[in-house]
């Protein structure tokens, strides 16, 4: 418990310690402000049900005018002050919003965390929900919830004054027929012909206590009842962001599906995906029905509660209808205030689940963040040097040991082995981005270096924005042209400023085509390769791979290949030869 309340300050309190804050601290103290003045003008009106309702009895037009007109002055102040409330929140809410997503997708995006959190020992699913949704509803929540128990407070400090001085000491009057008037019982008092008077003595306070005792009953009983909708709540949104997920899938990968003609099993699994979303749901349904349903009556019997109380006072004469309108709103604003919890267990349920959310989404963030890869450092020189000492699966089996090797400037390497002995493991470590690597990884001084992978990523965005990633400043738009045409794309020069799903557009063949032209854009120093050709035909191959010797001559290339078309394109092979054990062979270049 003592852990989460310090996580539940660690996502609420950095931001207020922002110069980023100064405005939200000016609007947060006068919602407060706003709040005290609500309290106070349902102060007023509730002194106003007393005038207005003694005027009425004593039949008094003159009064009643004047109570009208009181009326719509304490109106129009709740009104604006109202209003003002709600729309300062709302204008702290987004600001805070908008620092915190910020925050959290910084921290998501810095050194690769979102690549690193799939080897968190804490499993967090579905990020762009957490950082999207999850943090809006705890916002929003956590502002509705505190300033609802704060106003709640502040109004049952005020009316429980209020309701002391209306329930003095007093006697309970109650009403009976009697055939025979019996003896013997000073209590009871004849009262008319056919009526006899019982009366009780209550102490100062007695609508304070009752309200007390009604209330707690209520919470503990709302507590026991919607106790569950707390993970109902939890695992509605899991499983909800689980179906969302898999209809992506479906999106972004519908021409292979097509081909397939798996949509029948597409079916079966998102059939069993929503089930799974029903039957939590018709559970969370139930489960809130049963909470509504008591929560409804206990708030009807509310309503009914003090006037029963009040009303023999009333027709015994010892209070007039003022003091009897008085007392029951009264008791409501008390009753109100203290049944906070009842009122507002649904949203205190959502906001527990979104931060038990939240909080596990943070701790598999900090996991990442403290997973150590290499870092590569930049040389001296314009040669790669690679040393590892070794590298492993995350299951602990033995890819590669002992294994150096320099890569001078224009020199190309192929690495060659059987599926699955770590080529591509190799080129992860190699960017820095593998937690199972121990080496020292040296770049060349000058210029960047590039990876590309068999599937190309091609950011949303303009052709021109995918050919210039991953730099901010956009290329030339003539050398991009030029670029299109010698990778075998004249048809996307017309189409530099055209902002589509080109992922989805572009077959994998014109993907990795355009992945070269990438290259030749941004000139890196060094380029490495992940069966970069794999959807190329060999006359594509072999010209791209003859573009990147012309134009980038004095580059480091690292290939990952299968080919034996592409050795002609190497002047050294690095071949593993099983057990972790790689084998390093220079040759003459072929050209």
């Amino acid at each position: 418990m003592i852990d989460f309340i310090k996580r539940v300050f660690g996502l609420i309190v950095p931001y207020w310690k922002t110069k980023s804050s100064i405005l939200s601290w000016v609007l947060l103290i006068s919602v407060l402000f706003l709040t005290a003045a609500v309290v106070y003008l349902n102060k007023l009106f509730n002194n106003w049900y007393n005038e207005f309702y003694n005027t009425m009895q004593a039949v008094d037009e003159s009064g009643f005018k004047r109570c009208l007109v009181l009326f719509a002055v304490l109106a129009c102040f709740w009104v604006l002050s109202n209003s003002c409330k709600s729309f300062f929140t709302q204008i702290f809410e987004i600001r805070w919003r908008h620092w915190m997503t910020r925050s959290f997708m910084a921290r998501w995006l810095k050194n690769a965390t979102f690549y690193r959190q799939q080897f968190a020992k804490t499993h967090s699913d579905n990020p762009d929900q957490r950082i999207s949704q999850d943090l809006d509803e705890f916002i929003s929540l956590s502002i509705s919830l505190v300033f609802s128990i704060g106003q709640s407070i502040a109004m049952l400090f005020t009316f429980v004054y209020t309701l002391w001085e209306l329930s003095s000491s007093t006697f309970f009057v109650l009403l009976a027929e009697y055939d025979t008037l019996p003896e013997g019982n000073a209590e009871l008092i004849s009262f008319g012909q056919d009526l006899l008077v019982h009366s009780h003595h209550l102490p100062d306070g007695y609508l304070v206590y009752l309200s007390l005792a009604y209330t707690l009953l209520g919470t503990l009983l709302t507590f026991i009842i919607g106790r569950p909708l707390i993970r109902l709540n939890f695992y509605q949104q899991k499983l909800e962001a689980d179906f969302r997920f898999a209809l992506m899938r479906i999106r972004e990968n519908a021409e292979s599906i097509a081909i397939y003609h798996g949509s029948s099993d597409e079916w079966n699994y998102l059939d069993g995906r929503f089930k799974k979303v029903v039957r939590n749901f018709v559970s969370l349904v139930s489960r809130t029905f049963g909470l509504n349903f008591f929560v409804f009556a206990y708030n009807q019997t509310a309503v009914i509660f003090p006037l029963m109380i009040a009303a023999p006072l009333y027709f015994a004469k010892v209070i007039t209808l003022g003091i009897f309108m008085q007392i029951s709103n009264a008791f409501s604003q008390v009753h109100d205030s203290l049944s906070t919890l009842i009122s507002n267990f649904t949203g205190i349920a959502r906001w527990k689940s979104v931060v038990d959310r939240l909080i596990t989404y943070e701790k598999s963030m900090e996991e990442a963040e403290r997973i150590s890869c290499i870092d590569p450092e930049k040389g001296q020189d314009s040669e790669l040097h690679v040393s590892f000492s070794e590298i492993t699966s995350p299951a602990g089996a033995e890819l590669l040991r002992d294994t150096s090797f320099t890569i001078g400037s224009g020199t190309s390497l192929l690495v060659r082995g059987p599926s699955g002995c770590g080529k591509s493991t190799l080129l992860r470590s190699i960017a820095g981005i593998w937690p199972f690597a121990k080496g020292q990884i040296t770049y060349p001084a000058e210029g960047g270096v590039l990876f590309l992978s068999q599937k190309p990523y091609l950011p949303l965005g303009t052709i021109a924005d995918i050919v210039s990633y991953p730099s901010e400043k956009k290329a030339d738009p003539d050398e991009i042209r030029k670029v299109l045409d010698e990778v075998g794309l004249p048809a996307l020069r017309d189409h530099l400023d055209d902002d589509q799903m080109w992922g989805q557009v572009l077959s994998l063949g014109e993907q990795q085509r355009l992945a070269f032209a990438r290259v030749f854009v941004t000139r890196p120093a060094a380029v490495f390769l992940d069966e970069a050709t794999s959807a190329l035909d060999e006359d594509n191959e072999e010209r791209l791979y003859s573009l990147l010797k012309e134009k980038l001559a004095g580059a480091v290339i690292v290939s990952v290949g299968h080919r034996s078309t592409l050795r002609k394109f190497h002047n050294a092979t690095l071949t593993s030869e099983g057990n972790g054990i790689w084998k390093l062979e220079r040759q003459q270049d072929s050209e």
